[in-house]
């Protein structure tokens, strides 16, 4: 119900407080060590998470050793913490200036009059990067999917919003999307997600 959601809100709200209140009294370091401390934890709380790490995985890496597999969980654990801490420090102050290299690939391609397509996957400040392209000055656009935490998902998509990136939920119909790119704009697609939905008109 609509009551339930506004008061998931404010439980997930009040709870990013806190953490980003913590976050932002931290250096750059301590906050990262903070956010590869809060992946581990969430791996043991989210058994089920974990599980669905391992077999992901498994699966990418071929691995049939179960300790690598593990120690890989970890690290994956470890990396989403931190790029967790960083979009709360980022939703709570100015954003700390970001260095990107190869950015004359995507202005090459912009340069072409016909938008640009940019493909990743979740590793990386996949969530900060885009905010820091809108920052600073690129008409920056990504592919969504509703998040499982209904509550979690309103939060994300009003930042990414606030920090300037257009969100095209999956499902938005292709001419919209087009007419993004020929108004020289990006689009962001995270390639590592399950692909065998319905595809949009």
């Amino acid at each position: 119900s609509r009551d339930l959601l506004v008061a998931l809100r404010r439980v997930v709200d009040r709870a990013v407080g806190v953490l980003g209140w913590v976050a932002q009294r931290l250096t750059a370091r301590g906050a990262l060590r903070l956010g590869a401390f809060v992946g581990r934890a969430a791996g043991h709380l989210w058994p089920s998470a974990r599980r669905m790490t391992i077999t992901q995985v498994a699966g990418a890496t071929g691995f049939e050793d179960s300790a690598a597999v593990r120690r890989l969980t970890r690290v994956v654990a470890e990396r989403l913490g931190e790029n967790a801490i960083e979009v709360v420090r980022w939703s709570h102050s100015k954003p700390a200036r970001v260095e990107a290299e190869g950015l004359g690939h995507l202005d090459a391609a912009l340069g072409r009059g016909r938008g640009a397509v940019v493909a990743s996957a979740h590793c990386g400040p996949w969530e900060t990067l885009p905010i820091a392209l809108a920052r600073a000055g690129y008409r920056v656009g990504l592919v969504t999917r509703p998040l499982r935490d209904p509550a979690f998902d309103m939060w994300l998509g009003r930042l990414r919003r606030d920090g300037g990136v257009r969100l095209f939920p999956r499902g938005t119909r292709a001419e919209e999307i087009a007419a993004w790119l020929r108004g020289g704009g990006i689009v962001g697609i995270v390639i590592d997600q399950n692909t065998r939905v319905r595809t949009t008109e």
